[in-house]
């Protein structure tokens, strides 16, 4: 009988030593794995679930903060990372990313009453571009903006083309245009970008010719310093009008 209690006694205190043996062997285990350094992988250009499927296995997490605009990676998909891609990390650690929102969006102006070339200098303040301009007859003043399209108020991507329709028919004595009908006066293009430049003339009854180059420290970098012909002169319709544009920073 006292042998018996003898073996049994054995044989619980080995069991309970091995059960302390596997949790200490497992906590050892789980404490190494949670030191472990791993790779991050690359997850620009994935969506946030790809990116998981990544980071997972390798222990890691992911957080999403607020997008940002980027017209190079598609709305959705990551655009930055932090800790980069080959960086070394703890397992458990988590992964920062932000989305892009793909293409800036901003508000096409009100343009309707305004003077053509005070609406190519909003259009250019606002990021976007002045594209068709179409003339409309009436009794609007000429070279007043009567619409545009996309209209006040749409979103659209940063750099878009806005069409306009002027007042005006070129040729019937608007503005710009001489009685005959063949010559057309030169709008001044100092201080215009070549882009607002193109519209104007264009607007006009000319064209934009040949551009070259000069430095005028005292301008903005970018912008027309000279015409040929000059501002105010006549020209034959559908001429083109050479500028030197600035290259000083």
């Amino acid at each position: 009988m006292q042998t018996g209690r003898v073996i049994l006694t054995s044989a619980l205190t080995a069991l309970l030593v091995s059960a302390g043996t596997f949790f200490a062997l497992r906590a050892l285990s789980q404490d190494r794995q949670a030191g472990e350094l791993v790779e991050v992988p690359p997850l620009t250009g994935l969506r946030p679930d790809q990116a998981r499927t990544l980071l997972d296995p390798r222990g890691l997490s992911l957080s999403v903060s607020e997008g940002r605009a980027d017209p190079k990676v598609e709305a959705g998909q990551i655009l930055q990372q932090s800790p980069l891609e080959g960086s070394r990390v703890k397992r458990g650690s988590e992964v920062r990313a932000v989305l892009s929102t793909g293409l800036a969006k901003v508000e096409v102006p009100t343009l309707a009453r305004m003077p053509l070339s005070g609406a190519l200098q909003v259009l250019s303040s606002a990021g976007l571009r002045a594209g068709e301009i179409k003339r409309q007859a009436g009794d609007a003043p000429a070279d007043q903006v009567l619409a545009s399209s996309p209209p006040a108020g749409e979103k659209v991507a940063r750099g878009s083309a806005v069409d306009l329709t002027v007042a005006g028919t070129p040729g019937a004595g608007g503005a710009g245009t001489s009685a005959s009908g063949d010559q057309v006066k030169v709008p001044s293009l100092t201080g215009k970008t070549p882009a607002q430049a193109t519209a104007i003339l264009g607007a006009a009854g000319l064209k934009l010719g040949k551009t070259s180059f000069g430095a005028d420290e005292d301008r903005r970098g970018g912008v027309i310093l000279r015409q040929t012909p000059a501002a105010e002169a006549s020209a034959p319709r559908g001429s083109a009008v050479n500028v030197v544009v600035n290259e000083s920073e």
